[in-house]
Protein backbone atom coordinates (compact mmCIF):
# COMPACT_ATOMS: atom_id res chain seq x y z
CA UNK A 1 0.00 0.00 0.00
CA UNK A 2 2.83 2.40 0.85
CA UNK A 3 4.40 1.66 -2.56
CA UNK A 4 1.14 2.43 -4.33
CA UNK A 5 0.74 5.71 -2.42
CA UNK A 6 4.32 6.68 -3.22
CA UNK A 7 3.86 5.92 -6.92
CA UNK A 8 0.61 7.90 -7.03
CA UNK A 9 2.26 10.85 -5.26
CA UNK A 10 5.16 10.82 -7.72
CA UNK A 11 2.81 10.66 -10.70
CA UNK A 12 0.75 13.55 -9.30
CA UNK A 13 3.90 15.66 -8.85
CA UNK A 14 5.04 14.88 -12.37
CA UNK A 15 1.65 15.83 -13.74
CA UNK A 16 1.69 19.16 -11.88
CA UNK A 17 5.24 19.97 -13.00
CA UNK A 18 4.55 19.14 -16.64
CA UNK A 19 1.35 21.22 -16.66
CA UNK A 20 3.12 24.21 -15.12
CA UNK A 21 5.85 24.26 -17.76
CA UNK A 22 3.60 23.85 -20.80
CA UNK A 23 3.78 27.18 -22.62
CA UNK A 24 2.79 25.72 -26.00
CA UNK A 25 6.25 26.11 -27.52
CA UNK A 26 7.43 22.85 -29.12
CA UNK A 27 10.51 21.25 -27.55
CA UNK A 28 13.76 22.64 -28.95
CA UNK A 29 12.05 25.62 -30.60
CA UNK A 30 11.24 29.26 -29.86
CA UNK A 31 8.52 31.63 -31.05
CA UNK A 32 9.65 33.91 -33.89
CA UNK A 33 6.37 35.67 -34.74
CA UNK A 34 5.13 38.77 -32.95
CA UNK A 35 1.77 39.41 -31.32
CA UNK A 36 0.45 41.24 -34.40
CA UNK A 37 0.94 38.18 -36.64
CA UNK A 38 -2.12 36.02 -37.28
CA UNK A 39 -0.01 32.89 -36.96
CA UNK A 40 2.50 31.21 -34.63
CA UNK A 41 5.91 30.66 -36.27
CA UNK A 42 8.38 28.51 -34.33
CA UNK A 43 12.06 28.06 -35.24
CA UNK A 44 14.87 25.99 -33.70
CA UNK A 45 16.21 27.54 -30.48
CA UNK A 46 19.65 28.21 -31.95
CA UNK A 47 18.36 30.09 -35.03
CA UNK A 48 18.54 33.90 -35.11
CA UNK A 49 15.29 35.82 -35.51
CA UNK A 50 15.53 38.60 -38.09
CA UNK A 51 13.57 41.69 -37.06
CA UNK A 52 14.77 43.84 -39.98
CA UNK A 53 12.34 42.65 -42.67
CA UNK A 54 8.63 43.07 -43.29
CA UNK A 55 8.19 39.29 -43.16
CA UNK A 56 8.65 37.23 -40.03
CA UNK A 57 11.97 35.50 -40.59
CA UNK A 58 14.88 33.68 -39.01
CA UNK A 59 18.22 32.40 -40.23
CA UNK A 60 20.57 29.70 -39.02
CA UNK A 61 23.47 31.93 -37.90
CA UNK A 62 25.54 34.93 -38.91
CA UNK A 63 27.80 32.55 -40.84
CA UNK A 64 24.98 30.53 -42.44
CA UNK A 65 22.34 32.81 -43.94
CA UNK A 66 19.98 29.95 -44.77
CA UNK A 67 16.60 31.36 -43.82
CA UNK A 68 12.92 30.69 -43.35
CA UNK A 69 10.36 33.46 -43.58
CA UNK A 70 6.59 33.70 -43.29
CA UNK A 71 4.24 36.09 -44.97
CA UNK A 72 0.46 36.19 -45.06
CA UNK A 73 -1.95 38.38 -46.92
CA UNK A 74 -5.57 38.55 -47.99
CA UNK A 75 -6.26 37.16 -51.42
CA UNK A 76 -7.87 39.36 -54.04
CA UNK A 77 -10.42 36.61 -54.65
CA UNK A 78 -11.34 35.22 -51.24
CA UNK A 79 -12.58 31.94 -52.75
CA UNK A 80 -9.13 31.17 -54.22
CA UNK A 81 -7.55 27.87 -53.21
CA UNK A 82 -3.87 27.24 -52.60
CA UNK A 83 -3.71 25.74 -56.11
CA UNK A 84 -5.12 28.86 -57.80
CA UNK A 85 -2.81 31.05 -55.72
CA UNK A 86 0.22 28.98 -56.79
CA UNK A 87 -0.68 29.25 -60.49
CA UNK A 88 -0.48 33.05 -60.23
CA UNK A 89 2.58 32.96 -57.96
CA UNK A 90 4.40 30.62 -60.35
CA UNK A 91 4.13 33.13 -63.18
CA UNK A 92 5.51 35.90 -60.93
CA UNK A 93 8.45 33.71 -59.91
CA UNK A 94 9.29 32.88 -63.51
CA UNK A 95 9.31 36.60 -64.34
CA UNK A 96 11.27 37.63 -61.24
CA UNK A 97 14.06 35.04 -61.26
CA UNK A 98 16.51 33.88 -63.88
CA UNK A 99 17.01 30.17 -64.54
CA UNK A 100 13.83 29.25 -62.66
CA UNK A 101 13.28 25.48 -62.48
CA UNK A 102 10.42 23.83 -60.61
CA UNK A 103 11.82 20.73 -58.85
CA UNK A 104 8.73 19.30 -57.14
CA UNK A 105 5.18 19.98 -56.05
CA UNK A 106 3.68 17.88 -53.24
CA UNK A 107 0.47 18.01 -51.26
CA UNK A 108 0.77 18.61 -47.54
CA UNK A 109 -1.19 19.92 -44.54
CA UNK A 110 -0.37 23.06 -42.55
CA UNK A 111 -2.24 23.39 -39.25
CA UNK A 112 -5.08 21.23 -40.56
CA UNK A 113 -5.40 23.17 -43.83
CA UNK A 114 -4.72 21.65 -47.27
CA UNK A 115 -1.31 22.87 -48.37
CA UNK A 116 1.20 22.45 -51.14
CA UNK A 117 4.99 22.42 -50.94
CA UNK A 118 6.84 23.75 -53.96
CA UNK A 119 10.56 23.24 -54.38
CA UNK A 120 12.42 25.16 -57.07
CA UNK A 121 15.83 26.50 -57.97
CA UNK A 122 16.54 29.94 -59.36
CA UNK A 123 19.30 32.44 -59.69
CA UNK A 124 19.14 35.58 -57.61
CA UNK A 125 21.91 38.13 -57.99
CA UNK A 126 23.75 35.67 -60.23
CA UNK A 127 23.93 32.97 -57.53
CA UNK A 128 21.86 29.79 -57.47
CA UNK A 129 19.44 29.33 -54.59
CA UNK A 130 17.16 26.41 -53.79
CA UNK A 131 13.79 27.32 -52.36
CA UNK A 132 10.87 25.60 -50.73
CA UNK A 133 7.57 27.38 -50.40
CA UNK A 134 4.84 25.75 -48.34
CA UNK A 135 1.50 27.49 -48.72
CA UNK A 136 -1.98 27.14 -47.29
CA UNK A 137 -5.15 29.22 -47.58
CA UNK A 138 -7.61 29.79 -44.75
CA UNK A 139 -10.53 32.24 -44.69
CA UNK A 140 -9.31 34.10 -47.78
CA UNK A 141 -5.76 34.54 -46.46
CA UNK A 142 -2.72 32.81 -47.94
CA UNK A 143 0.08 31.77 -45.57
CA UNK A 144 3.47 31.20 -47.21
CA UNK A 145 6.46 29.68 -45.44
CA UNK A 146 9.58 30.17 -47.58
CA UNK A 147 12.89 28.36 -47.12
CA UNK A 148 15.90 29.85 -48.95
CA UNK A 149 19.00 27.65 -49.09
CA UNK A 150 22.06 29.53 -50.27
CA UNK A 151 24.19 28.19 -51.73
CA UNK A 152 21.70 25.77 -53.28
CA UNK A 153 23.76 22.70 -52.37
CA UNK A 154 23.12 23.37 -48.64
CA UNK A 155 19.39 22.66 -49.03
CA UNK A 156 19.46 19.22 -47.38
CA UNK A 157 21.54 20.41 -44.41
CA UNK A 158 18.55 22.10 -42.75
CA UNK A 159 15.64 20.14 -44.22
CA UNK A 160 14.80 18.48 -40.86
CA UNK A 161 14.63 21.91 -39.18
CA UNK A 162 12.41 23.23 -41.97
CA UNK A 163 10.11 20.20 -41.73
CA UNK A 164 9.77 20.88 -37.97
CA UNK A 165 9.07 24.57 -38.61
CA UNK A 166 6.28 23.70 -41.06
CA UNK A 167 4.85 20.97 -38.81
CA UNK A 168 4.65 23.39 -35.85
CA UNK A 169 3.25 26.38 -37.77
CA UNK A 170 -0.13 27.49 -36.38
CA UNK A 171 -2.75 29.85 -37.79
CA UNK A 172 -4.49 31.90 -35.06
Amino acid sequence: MKKLCLILAILACLALVSCGNDDGVPDGMKLASGEAADYLFYVPEDWLIDLQTAATSAHVSNDDRTSVSVMSWELKHTDDTVETWWDVNLESLKEGFTDFTEVSRTEDVIDGQPAIKYVYTAKFGGAEHKYLQAAAVKNGVVYVISYDAFPADTYDAHSEDVDAIIANFRIK
